[in-house]
């Protein structure tokens, strides 16, 4: 068997034996397929349905301050996360895996979800502290002054439509993909070490809607989030964690600009 990549040391009574491939792909096919859940491809696809297929108009009214709708911002979110799962799973099939053992493992799921539960609180406390350091130190990456979410939450019954889609549609999704990606990059694409900086730094890269320090905080968040997958072998634990994450995060903002 070839090797699988890099080895990040791991504590022995935490090591989870990788999921092993059945049949062989090339690599250039397996890039491909990496490209393919990666988040643009798919959002794009969505995009054309809604908008060229469905007649949905993409953009919100002109003075809510958001650049697009709610309505159509759910729709190809949440779409785009029913598609990579398709696609993960078909793409998973093509090389004789089982999805579950990839992206569920061999761990109990209970155990996994408190798990994902319980580490909220210290990703919020670790992201708030990195994030008021970097700006502290790099003002000038504080490029997004006030939080691109809150064109979305004008409602309660936005707030919560909101709340639904930045956990399924952003958090469950992205970590199911990320699961994916550095399965790849582990057994055909580098190895472990290649998988975590490129994915890592391509998720960072999409957040920088953000600002460009929340995107180097989210980027250093999804370094941890691979580095916690490779030790559990398990995308439960991370698509918990980054969803809870997520809707913490939305009533976060939602109270701050209540109180204001």
């Amino acid at each position: 068997m070839e090797e699988t990549g890099d080895v990040i040391p791991l504590q022995p009574d935490q090591v989870q034996a990788a999921p092993v491939r059945a049949l062989a792909i090339p690599k250039w096919l397996a890039a491909i397929q990496v490209v393919l859940v990666s988040g643009v491809p798919t959002q794009l696809l969505m995009t054309a349905v809604l908008v060229i297929g469905l007649r949905v108009d993409p953009f919100g009214p002109p003075d809510s301050g958001a650049p697009f709708s709610l309505e159509f911002l759910s729709m190809m979110l949440l779409f785009d996360a029913a598609l990579t799962a398709l696609l993960i799973r078909i793409f998973l099939e093509m090389s004789g895996e089982n999805s579950k053992t990839v992206i569920v493992g061999e761990r109990r799921v209970w155990r996994e979800v408190l798990l994902g539960v319980a580490w909220v609180p210290v990703i919020l406390l670790s992201v708030s502290l990195l994030t008021n350091a970097v700006r502290a130190i790099l003002p000038w990456m504080h490029t997004v002054k006030e939080s691109p979410f809150l064109p979305f939450m004008n409602t309660p019954a936005e707030a919560a439509a909101f709340l639904v889609v930045v956990m399924l549609g952003a958090g469950i999704k992205e970590e199911l993909a990320r699961a994916f990606i550095l399965h790849r990059f582990e057994h055909y694409l580098g190895g472990r070490r290649w998988g975590l900086a490129v994915f890592s730094g391509w998720f960072g890269i999409l957040h920088v809607d953000q600002g460009l320090d929340a995107a180097l905080s989210i980027m250093l968040l999804g370094l941890f989030w691979g580095v916690l997958y490779y030790r559990r072998r398990s995308a439960v634990i991370t698509m918990v964690n980054h969803a809870v994450f997520n809707g913490s995060q939305v009533l976060i903002v939602l109270a701050t600009s209540l109180g204001s």
